[in-house]
């Protein structure tokens, strides 16, 4: 009897589109942090957890000052990394930040507990 290699197959794609994902975050960063003033950015969603499947993708929250509204802050953003890759992203001010972080669940439980800070700006 002829023995499946499915496993080996499907964890290599996985470790492929994790490392696809982990390259495009990096150049996400360095276009946020040169182009832009984030004060912090935050991943989270499978990749923060480590719980990759094929269709993954990359969530991010940009925290940083703004006057733009709310979509004419993800229009820029994504215009300026162009993504390769399923992107969610959010951008808020730093008080909206801090209202969702006290008024949200969900914010604090799936972003503040489960999430990563992945860049901070020096004081």
């Amino acid at each position: 009897m002829k023995e499946e290699k499915k496993p080996l197959k499907v964890s290599t794609e996985l470790n492929n589109r994790k490392k696809l994902l982990n390259q495009e975050l990096k150049r996400y960063i360095r276009l946020l942090i040169k182009h832009g003033s984030p004060e912090k950015l935050i991943l989270f969603g499978t990749l923060a957890q480590g719980e990759l499947h094929e269709w993954s993708d990359i969530d991010l929250v940009v925290v940083e000052e703004t006057d733009l509204p709310f979509y004419q802050r993800l229009r820029k953003i994504r215009e300026l990394i162009q993504p390769q890759v399923g992107l969610d992203i959010v951008v808020y001010t730093p008080e909206e930040f801090d209202q969702l972080q006290a008024n949200s669940p969900f914010f604090r439980e799936e972003i503040i507990a489960k999430g990563k800070i992945i860049y901070e700006q020096s004081p």
